[in-house]
């Protein structure tokens, strides 16, 4: 059986996420290499992520991210054909598995990953499930770009809370996305006083306008075991200085020892 992911990668987690469909520079992945972000998380829900744009950033990110761990996590099935998967299969460790509880359009919520995983079944080959991950996505910002396709619905703190903790007691990672947005910290504060009330073990991401070494100190003490850092690797890559990005990283260092 699989180690959870926080477990596998240990600790309070700082997660750098790279969008395949957004310009991706060297000076960029070069600055993802550099830094001490414990893994890289490549996804992007927009239609602008392509099979060769995938490609082309998974191979010039093994030069230059060579030693981090690296996570593909599909927004569609369209973004990890078979052979594509099998074609890249050395530039990737983990897979995340991916559907959201509150989406209003049905194939988010577990329509997509069968019809991923349906490109192995039919020619008789079992898709990597000894790399994957099992993820619910609790997309919390309803003006996400990918609104239109996901449909998410508004769900109170009461219902986020209690159905991540099923979610985490079934095994899997749970994902509170915001996209952009900072996140409700008292959200996090409730959902993790709950799970340690009932002794439930596993991995709850934060991911949404953490750009800064404040906001990823105070997400991580509030209970989230790992943080995503992405808007703010690409303003950096504007004006090209990176220290807004390095320091969301020290404030993950800093949570470390605060939890210690």
């Amino acid at each position: 059986m699989m180690l959870s992911f926080s477990t596998l990668l240990g600790g309070k987690l700082h997660l750098t996420q790279i969008d395949p469909g957004k310009k991706n520079s060297d000076e960029l992945l070069r600055a993802v290499g550099n830094s001490r972000t414990n893994c890289v998380i490549f996804s992007g829900s927009g239609l602008d992520v392509t099979p060769e744009k995938e490609a082309d950033v998974f191979t010039r990110a093994a030069k230059y991210i060579p030693d981090k761990p690296k996570v593909w996590r599909p927004c569609h099935p369209k973004q990890a054909l078979k052979y594509l998967v099998d074609e890249l299969s050395d530039f990737f460790h983990y897979f995340f598995f991916e559907r959201v509880p509150n989406a209003g359009n049905p194939k988010y919520r577990g329509g997509f990953y069968d019809e991923w995983a349906r490109q192995w079944h039919e020619v008789g080959e079992v898709p990597p499930y000894n790399r994957g991950f099992p993820v619910d996505t609790f997309v919390l910002n309803l003006k996400l770009s990918a609104k239109l396709l996901v449909r998410p619905r508004r769900v109170g703190r009461e219902e986020v809370v209690r159905s991540s903790l099923n979610s985490m007691r079934a095994g899997r990672v749970v994902y509170f996305e915001y996209s952009g947005k900072y996140g409700a910290v008292d959200l996090i504060r409730a959902f993790d006083k709950e799970r340690k009330a009932q002794s439930i073990d596993g991995t709850l991401i934060v991911g949404g306008g953490i750009d800064t070494k404040e906001k990823a100190i105070e997400m991580l003490t509030a209970g989230a075991n790992a943080i995503v850092v992405g808007n703010t690797l690409y303003r950096c890559q504007e004006t090209r200085d990176y220290t807004p990005f390095y320091s969301t990283i020290e404030g993950a260092m800093r949570a470390v020892e605060l939890t210690a």
